[in-house]
């Protein structure tokens, strides 16, 4: 931690008003696909890749089945799991591309819920699991906050802190600005 650079960027309210509402319903997604494709096609550009490994967190109260009500939980629930997006042919669209990623996305079982539960709960699967690489980068869509304190609340970690990822994107809506 003690080494690690931060780079925080915005788009203005009005490009992130855009961005919630005007892309998602022309190629009918969601905002973390969209933000998920930019990352992909820029990590791809990137290293000349046309995969992206990457750890995906998410909210983890996502609905599971319809006898699992977690309305009446308090605490933050997080679901981290590994996914490599497959780009397809370097000369698609933009569109095609959304598209792609918003089908792999899709594609995923209970939206990588059950990815922690199968790694390390369950010991056969633990023990293949635990032999793949850890992805190098991390990205999570925290989601649309009205108001966040500007008083800092200390380190989150100590300086000695051995970081997981080499890059750690995290991303939220704060004052209608992304």
């Amino acid at each position: 931690v003690r080494h690690a650079h931060k780079v925080t960027c915005s788009l203005s309210a009005i490009e992130t008003e855009a961005l919630l509402h005007d892309v998602p319903s022309a190629y009918n997604t969601q905002i973390n696909d969209i933000l998920l494709t930019a990352l992909a096609l820029c990590i791809a550009n990137w290293s000349n890749q046309s995969k992206v490994f990457l750890d995906l967190e998410g909210h983890g109260r996502e609905s599971l089945n319809e006898t699992l009500d977690l309305s009446h939980t308090i605490g933050w629930f997080t679901s981290i799991f590994p996914i490599c997006l497959q780009l397809s042919n370097e000369h698609d669209s933009l569109g095609a591309a959304i598209k792609n990623v918003k089908e792999q996305l899709r594609k995923l079982p209970q939206k990588g819920v059950g990815y922690g539960l199968l790694r390390y709960m369950n010991p056969k699967a633990s023990v293949a699991l635990a032999g793949l690489k850890n992805p190098e980068i991390s990205f999570n869509y925290g989601g649309q906050f009205k108001e966040v304190p500007l008083e800092s609340l200390g380190n989150e970690w100590s300086a000695d802190t051995t970081l997981k990822y080499k890059f750690n994107i995290t991303g939220a809506i704060v004052n209608k600005m992304l």
